[in-house]
């Protein structure tokens, strides 16, 4: 890696919270010379009232964070709202309020945060990667904001490698992206801060039981409260309010401290306790403090959560009542031997932070260069200007990705510059490109057609003769139809302009998941064409393109959603749409009004849409075809459509 990517770590939990793997990340991301931008506490769930106001006071405060050591990263503290449909237009504005601030370059974005805001954030920095760690069972927590279920799969679906802290969320993430690799992302520990914890004499005393972390509604504080009439108990961490008052007097409650205190206090525990209610969102749960607590070797106990081969077998599981707790403890000089106190120890080593680290690190700057090839396809027609073709084809050809064929359909006879051109790169790229000549001006649905039919590979990229590819945007898209096997087509965002790409009229989004892309359909083409990358199969199995005068883009997507094809977006900026004034006049007018209502036609006759929607679309569709261009401009630089 010549220059080591920008890390972007859009967090839901605090930097100076307990160290745990997201500090754990940030730091060794730095060490190994990444500029690391750390976004503390994004909102997620909601909030209480004491917490909103400690999260306002947070933002507003100037400080420094008791976790930072000298590899810094840069702690960014958002002020962002809920990551609501209701609030997203909100929050875009604040996002982009916060990245303009910073100075975010290749990027790659680490989250554990599925959210709309999340999504946003990704729009906005253009990553070069995407990185989604699944630490939340959100499916059966109460407090979660309900829309992240939502957002949470076109996160999965868009990001490039997934990774989940425990057994059970590794299978749900499996689950929610269809089958995916999940990597396993567990906790760790400084070994050689928290293995001078142990005094090689617990099991003897037994008598204070330690537990560290973030003390909520999932802690079992009514065990430790009955345990608290006959042992020491020590929480340490931050405590929720409506918890704080149902914590028996007799308990210790010490705030939140650097690992480095806490490695300290922790020589004082005879036992270490972990205590959780036994409900749907625990089943999710791996402690993220559970190799801290092996490596000091500690006789732990465990109650409420899942089973996991990877510290049970180190550990005391119990039924969660006080009276088995009891006998546990009680039992500890029999049980407790030389060998299980290393076998702790050893597992607390294995799992020491450089190494959790650098496994992380390779997996996700990995290149096993297995992406399927693919053909480009590109057709092109005597009034295209031969200025902006080259542009086209330089995009092609400046791809992060080469591509593997360039099918370029010449549409009818083409002037004597655009024919310069094509012999020019004929020469430059010799096989690569082949060139399929029409004796005559067919219209881009024939010459499109015939172009799919000379792709050789089963992955097509689109491309239009007047319009830029930004140089990540095969590679992104090779990637996602390789992750998501079940997607036949993949769009993305595009940013329209004139003549400067880099003066963005609007952007022109759209909806990210199949069954989104769909419910919109039937109303408008919410997908961006020209952007597309396909399965070659796919189109033909639905008829490939027609002769369908203009609209022969969105008469084939309708004909692939009817034979079961699925689509999807990749919500960020990879393509850069020309959009100038003969572009608009070519698409109003009364034939253009004709071609949509023929098109609303088709669509009732073959089933896409029913009477009322045929009615509705029909009226919408025609008027906006008649209305002034002019209008339609500024209707579409307003609202990005």
């Amino acid at each position: 890696m010549d220059k080591p990517n920008d890390i972007v770590m859009i967090w839901s939990t605090d930097f100076d919270a307990l160290w745990y793997q997201r500090q754990a990340l940030a730091v060794y991301f730095a060490k190994a010379g990444h500029r690391v931008f750390y976004f503390n506490k994004t909102p997620h769930r909601w909030p209480g009232t004491i917490q909103v106001a400690k999260w306002l006071v947070k933002k507003r405060k100037k400080q420094r964070q008791q976790n930072l050591l000298p590899e810094n990263p840069v702690i960014v503290n958002p002020f962002w709202l809920l990551p609501i449909k209701k609030l997203r237009i909100v929050n875009r504005k604040l996002i982009e309020q916060t990245l303009k601030k910073l100075d975010v370059k290749n990027a790659v974005i680490v989250t554990d945060v599925p959210s709309y805001n999340t999504l946003d954030a990704i729009e906005k920095i253009q990553p070069e990667r995407i990185v989604y760690l699944n630490v939340h069972n959100y499916d059966d927590s109460s407090l979660i904001v309900t829309d992240i279920l939502h957002s949470e799969k076109q996160i999965v679906q868009q990001a490039d490698f997934l990774f989940a802290t425990s057994e059970h969320n590794a299978k749900r993430t499996a689950r929610i992206s269809g089958g995916r690799k999940v990597f396993r992302s567990l906790p760790g520990v400084d070994f050689a801060l928290f293995s001078k914890a142990l005094r090689n004499d617990e099991s003897q005393k037994k008598k204070t039981i330690y537990f560290f972390g973030s003390i909520h509604d999932s802690v079992e504080i009514k065990l430790y409260n009955r345990l608290a009439e006959q042992f020491r108990i020590v929480l340490i961490g931050e405590t929720t309010q409506n918890i704080k008052k149902n914590i028996a007097d007799t308990i210790e409650v010490r705030p939140t401290v650097s690992q480095k205190e806490l490695a300290e206090q922790l020589k004082d525990a005879d036992i270490l306790g972990l205590f959780y209610n036994k409900t749907p969102y625990s089943r999710g749960v791996i402690p993220a403090k559970i190799f801290e607590c092996l490596a000091t070797g500690k006789p732990i106990l465990v109650s409420g959560i899942e089973k996991d081969p990877v510290y049970s077998p180190f550990v005391y599981h119990f039924d969660g009542t006080e009276q088995a707790a009891i006998e546990t403890i009680k039992n500890l000089p029999n049980t407790e031997t030389r060998e299980k106190i290393k076998l702790r120890q050893t597992a607390g080593e294995q799992a020491d932070w450089q190494k959790r680290f650098e496994t992380f690190h390779n997996i996700i700057f990995s290149n096993d260069g297995s992406l399927p090839k693919f053909s480009v396809l590109i057709s092109v027609y005597e009034k295209d200007r031969p200025e902006y073709f080259q542009q086209a084809m330089e995009s092609i050809v400046n791809q992060t990705i080469k591509s593997d064929q360039i099918v370029l359909v010449k549409d009818g006879p083409v002037g004597e510059d655009i024919e310069n051109l094509i012999n020019r790169y004929k020469k430059q790229l010799g096989a690569l490109l082949k060139v399929v000549n029409l004796e005559t001006n067919k219209g881009r649905g024939v010459a499109l057609a015939e172009g799919v039919k000379n792709c050789t590979f089963d992955i097509v990229a689109l491309m239009d003769a007047d319009d830029i590819s930004l140089p990540m945007r095969f590679e992104k898209q090779l990637n996602f139809l390789k992750n998501n096997p079940d997607i036949d087509v993949a769009s993305c965002f595009l940013a329209a302009f004139e003549q400067n790409p880099e003066k963005v009229l609007f952007v022109r989004r759209g909806p990210l998941s199949h069954e989104d892309i769909v419910k919109q359909f039937r109303f408008r083409f919410c997908m961006n064409h020209a952007t597309s990358m396909f399965r070659k199969k796919a189109v033909l199995n639905a008829g490939n393109y027609t002769d369908f005068g203009g609209l022969q883009d969105y008469h084939l997507w309708a004909r692939m959603i009817l034979s079961g094809a699925k689509m999807a977006a990749i919500g960020q900026v990879l393509y850069c749409h020309r959009w100038e004034q003969e572009l608009l006049k070519r698409r109003s007018g009364l034939r253009r009004a004709a071609q949509q209502i023929k098109l609303q036609r088709e669509f009732l006759r073959i089933g896409f849409i029913n009477t009322p929607q045929f009615l509705r679309n029909t009226v919408i569709r025609s008027i906006a075809a008649i209305a002034p261009w002019k209008i339609i401009r500024k209707f579409r630089v307003i609202f990005g459509i």
